[in-house]
């Protein structure tokens, strides 16, 4: 399946015309399917820059309204416990729209073992959409703190709805052990590729208007793109997009790229590449050899998340 690859003036018209490159394949996927999910990248409720944006979510909605007669639009994150979140001024506009935490009856609710740093295994749950559904996967590109870079396939983990922690394989207090980190990166990747493996998406919309790099993927720093991708394989359009954007991810080594790129609005891929901030630890995630001593900063950032929480900016001040 090709790629499809769009820059224009805006973060919806983006979105749009890159999904006109795909129009005639998004046509015959629709014919066997009754409902479309959108699984939509809702990290930190306080920190705008990184989520999905609703104007990018309101042109998807734009394009698939009319095909389907129901679009859930979830995750599983503390974004839909609330009512402060930016995403509702959408059911004005599109009748036929719900949104989930993803554990309704419209999900099929399974476990998932992770497998953790002691050589043990955690029972975690996962909710898959049914058959019936298309699933696109709509995120932006961001580094982060375990898996190095975050896309639209890792954006699926968010259908984890209990335990989610243990994809890391440690609790949070290990982490400031950097011989327990680097086996927690090791253990990441793994858990998180039998993710991706039960909850694949159908389509994937990376919304490249702007991304996050630095640490990610709550404490970096904004970074406009100006563009946006999507695909029907999700892997390798994370891959074309993580080198792209000069990432090394574990995850996506054994990916391999196809050439095929439909693209509008530029002739030369290499003006869209960008050299992003690393996490700090990206060095240890891409190469995780061993590791002693402890992260002095994982103290810090801690609290630095506790302070974000309490005195950061809301979701709906986008």
């Amino acid at each position: 399946m090709p790629l499809a690859i769009a820059k224009c003036d805006n973060r919806k018209e983006n979105i749009k015309k890159a999904l006109m490159l795909l129009n005639e394949p998004i046509k015959d996927s629709i014919k066997s399917k009754d409902k479309l999910f959108i699984k939509i990248n809702t990290t930190a409720i306080k920190v705008p820059i990184a989520n999905t944006h609703p104007l990018a979510l309101e042109a998807v909605l734009e394009y698939f309204s009319n095909y389907f007669k129901k679009i859930i639009i979830g995750d599983s994150t503390q974004c839909f416990k609330t009512n402060k979140q930016p995403y509702f001024y959408l059911k004005q506009k599109f009748s036929n729209i719900t949104f989930s935490n993803l554990a309704s009856s419209e999900f099929d609710i399974e476990p998932i073992l992770f497998k953790q740093i002691n050589g043990r295994s955690k029972i975690a749950y996962i909710s898959l959409p049914k058959k019936d559904t298309l699933t696109i996967s709509l995120a932006l590109p961001k580094s982060h703190d375990a898996v190095a870079f975050t896309g639209c396939s890792k954006n699926m983990f968010g259908c984890v709805i209990k335990r989610r922690s243990a994809l890391h394989g440690l609790t949070r207090f290990d982490r400031i052990f950097l011989h327990k980190a680097v086996k927690g990166f090791r253990t990441a990747n793994y858990n998180l590729l039998r993710v991706i493996e039960r909850c694949k998406a159908n389509l994937a919309i990376l919304d490249c208007h702007t991304g996050m790099e630095g640490n990610g993927p709550i404490f970096g720093k904004e970074i406009k793109l100006g563009f946006a991708m999507a695909s029907f394989d999700v892997l390798r359009l994370d891959k074309f997009a993580a080198e792209l954007f000069n990432f090394d991810a574990p995850y996506l080594r054994k990916i391999k790229l196809e050439n095929k790129i439909l693209n509008y609005g530029f002739n030369n891929i290499d003006g869209l590449k960008r050299n992003f901030k690393k996490h700090y630890h990206y060095k240890l995630q891409i190469n995780p050899n061993n590791a002693f001593g402890f992260d002095f900063r994982f103290p810090i950032y801690m609290v630095k998340y506790l302070m974000k929480f309490r005195l950061g900016h809301s979701l709906s001040k986008f």
